[in-house]
């Protein structure tokens, strides 16, 4: 019989606790929501010293963010820096997809940020 304490939940599916957390999972932040890689960087922030709500912004709105026709969500968001960094998905590999990030780029580096984006 299976108690409930066996199983450890966790964002990639149950594990049991005999396997342990798998070793992406370590990485990643827990408890925000996110992509695993997304999760990963956000930790490798923190682990440098920048704090989340102050050095940097996660899931960042801008001009409106989903809200508004033309709002761009960054990923990452660093201000004082003027630093926007975006995690790249499969779903950026379409066309249609890669012009609306050159048009967001071209957006925010008229706003003076410098941009950054890293392939998945």
């Amino acid at each position: 019989m299976q108690h409930e304490t066996d199983l450890t939940i966790h964002r990639r599916g149950p594990r049991r606790q005999k396997i342990g957390l798998d070793y992406q999972e370590s990485r990643a932040k827990q408890g925000i929501k996110g992509t695993l890689i997304e999760r990963i960087f956000y930790k490798a922030l923190e682990q440098r010293g920048y704090v989340p709500g102050s050095d940097f912004d996660f899931q960042s709105s801008l001009l409106g963010g989903r809200l508004v026709m033309g709002g761009i969500v960054a990923d990452f968001l660093l201000p004082y820096k003027r630093l926007v960094i975006n995690i790249q998905g499969p779903t950026h590999a379409t066309w249609i997809r890669a012009a609306k990030d050159q048009e967001q780029r071209e957006l925010l580096e008229s706003m003076g940020y410098t941009t950054l984006e890293i392939d998945q």
